[in-house]
């Protein structure tokens, strides 16, 4: 997006300085919430080895350590990594929806800005697939 919107300030019905900023500013902001919790974000692969090392290691395990063991695994698949897996999407979706939204908005404040502003609001809501009822396509 951040590309394309600079592709834009460019072309024959270019977006404004101030509107054009205003949008990459929103599309940074993803940038920046995924790369403050980047080192938390935690494979499909990494998830699935550490569940079967508990499988392996912990299930079923009866020794004097099973507690400790236990709380290690809840430890390392805990807290951090859930907050990761809930917070992250929801920044990101909020920071989606907005440019979506002011999108709508440039279109009707510089119609010259519509075909722009139709693009950027059709890859938004492309990327916020399985909308909830109020983010949906009649937005």
């Amino acid at each position: 997006m951040r590309q394309y919107l600079a592709e834009q300030k460019k072309g024959p019905s270019r977006v404004s300085g101030l509107q054009s900023s205003k949008m990459d500013k929103l599309t940074q902001e993803i940038d920046t919430r995924v790369a403050a919790r980047f080192d938390k974000i935690k494979t499909p692969e990494h998830v699935a080895a550490m569940n079967e090392a508990f499988r392996r290691d912990v299930l079923g395990y009866e020794g004097p350590d099973a507690l400790d063991r236990c709380k290690e695994y809840a430890k390392s698949a805990g807290r951090d990594s859930a907050t990761t897996r809930t917070s992250s999407p929801g920044e990101c979706r909020w920071a989606i929806k907005t440019l979506r939204q002011r999108a709508g908005i440039m279109m009707a404040l510089n119609p010259k800005a519509a075909p722009i502003a139709a693009e950027i609001r059709a890859r938004t809501q492309e990327t916020l697939r399985n909308p909830a009822g109020h983010e949906g396509a009649r937005h």
